[in-house]
């Protein structure tokens, strides 16, 4: 009797079309069977997922939109952006007119926006030199930052002396 075959979270992700959290919840709630393993170069615990669950799932549901890796996601333009590379990415230029983006951002979204790392920006929170809202949620969506706040740092970046 041969052994039964195992995915990673990654590829079990890829044939469903879902995201990797979503198969995390589909193995927490029971829908697909997954075992836990040591890896061999890092000596951590992972996870790895029952190909036939995967197949019967993928059966049984199947995806309502096409997969991640095929959904085409519109560019914010940022002021560091030239048109060559806007098309050498696999992404269309989209541009959003300033009427269609949120007055609030999240600091990703904000990193897009003005082309900035989002670790500065959330320095710059930290250190009170950029005004944001703390909504306290998560550590990904935690802050929004005005746009208007945003325009008064495109002037210049703040450097140390």
């Amino acid at each position: 009797m041969s052994q039964p075959e195992y995915l990673t979270r990654e590829i079990a992700a890829q044939r469903l079309g879902v995201s990797e959290r979503r198969v995390l919840d589909l193995a927490a709630r029971g829908l697909i069977a997954r075992k836990s393993i040591r890896d061999d170069r890092t000596g951590q615990k992972m996870y790895i997922y029952a190909a036939k669950d995967v197949e019967r799932y993928q059966q049984l549901h199947p995806p309502a939109s096409p997969p991640l890796a095929a959904r085409r996601v519109a560019l914010l333009p940022t002021r560091h952006m030239q048109a060559a590379e806007l098309h050498t990415q696999s992404m269309p230029y989209n541009p959003a007119p300033a009427a269609q983006l949120p007055r609030w951002l999240t600091v990703q979204q904000a990193s897009v926006y003005i082309g900035l790392p989002v670790g500065y920006l959330r320095r710059l929170i930290r250190e009170g030199k950029l005004p944001a809202i703390d909504l306290g949620k998560s550590a990904i969506s935690r802050w929004r930052v005005s746009r208007k706040d945003l325009a008064g740092i495109q002037g210049g970046i703040h450097r140390k002396s």
